[in-house]
């Protein structure tokens, strides 16, 4: 058995707030799960949403701190790791800014919407296509929802269902 990967993770804002969306898929060599929750954790009046090696995003879910403070404490004790355990951090504070956090610290501050995961090219053209400003939170739930669908159909370590969060702003 290998090391369980999660997959794909958008944040799109909408008007009056960001939706955090994720599929529930956890894959390992042949193996796919579907998870219970999101594969997020609310922090500091945000929300943060993970992709890659689960146990490296479930050590950072556990840590304390700062976004950055969380990766910095979980990159010093597993240090030692493999060069491909990490994850991708899809992160929205509670002024509803998005950016996204690689393991290593770095940080992309983001526009009105991003993905990350192994579906995160083809979420992004997605919303590419039809994401438009100050829409409705049902609007955008409804195209996130098609989006994932689609993704799904392109890319095995994706699937439904889906698990929503929505960061007020």
């Amino acid at each position: 058995m290998g090391r369980w990967r999660v997959t794909v993770c958008i944040a799109a804002k909408f008007k009056g707030g960001v939706l955090c969306a994720t599929d529930t898929a956890v894959t390992t060599g042949g193996t796919r799960l579907s998870m219970n929750d999101i594969k997020g954790f609310p922090l500091n009046g945000g929300f943060a949403m993970y992709a890659g090696t689960l146990y490296y995003a479930q050590e950072i879910r556990n840590a304390e701190g700062t976004m950055r403070e969380r990766l910095d404490e979980v990159k010093e004790k597993n240090k030692e790791d493999a060069e491909d355990d990490g994850c991708s951090v899809l992160q929205v504070n509670k002024a509803g800014d998005i950016s996204i956090w690689e393991h290593y610290g770095s940080q992309i501050p983001m526009n009105d919407y991003a993905a990350i995961g192994s579906g995160a090219d083809l979420a992004m053209f997605g919303l590419d296509l039809v994401y438009s400003p100050e829409r409705s939170e049902k609007w955008l739930r409804e195209h996130v929802k098609n989006i994932i669908a689609k993704v799904e159909r392109r890319d095995v370590m994706v699937f439904r269902p889906i698990k929503w969060y929505t960061v007020k702003v």
